[in-house]
């Protein structure tokens, strides 16, 4: 098995809520695609519930690394379309918000435990189909429920 490519994104229902906009947290989910040698050989699509876009961004490459890992993957190069988020795991910054910080602090354990990763920024428009896993997930009936803990 040679090096597996991830895509993630978070998608968010803000444009739907902000009439009532008095939260920072909106209708979430993510979406991610995982390739090897260009082809798609996975895909994952779930709503993740009242989430700021960090925390989704966070979580879904979060998922992603960790079904890998539990496949036995060693190398692995990410792609996202959150520049906050690549720019995080380059400096290795964890937040200082609660939850994110939980989250990020976890991310980054987990990241180092590949022999080689990778996480770099791309524009939404080469993101498309991990975009579209977000948005398919707001089709689906039922948001997943903590999925740190799982």
């Amino acid at each position: 098995m040679g090096t597996i490519e991830v895509y993630t994104d978070a998608s968010s229902r803000y444009h739907q809520c902000r009439r009532r906009a008095r939260h920072p947290v909106f209708p979430s989910s993510i979406g991610i695609i995982i390739k090897e040698n260009q082809q798609i050989i996975d895909g994952m699509a779930l709503k993740v519930g009242y989430q700021n876009s960090n925390y989704a961004e966070f979580l879904s490459l979060y998922l992603a690394c960790r079904h890998l890992k539990a496949q036995g993957v060693t190398q692995v190069c990410c792609y996202a379309d959150s520049m906050n988020l690549v720019c995080m795991i380059h400096q290795r910054k964890i937040s200082d918000k609660a939850e994110l910080k939980k989250l990020s602090e976890k991310l980054l354990t987990l990241i180092e435990t590949f022999e080689e990763f990778s996480v770099t920024w791309i524009p939404r428009r080469f993101n498309r189909a991990a975009h579209g896993m977000a948005a398919k997930a707001f089709r689906r009936a039922k948001a997943v429920s903590n999925q740190l803990d799982a």
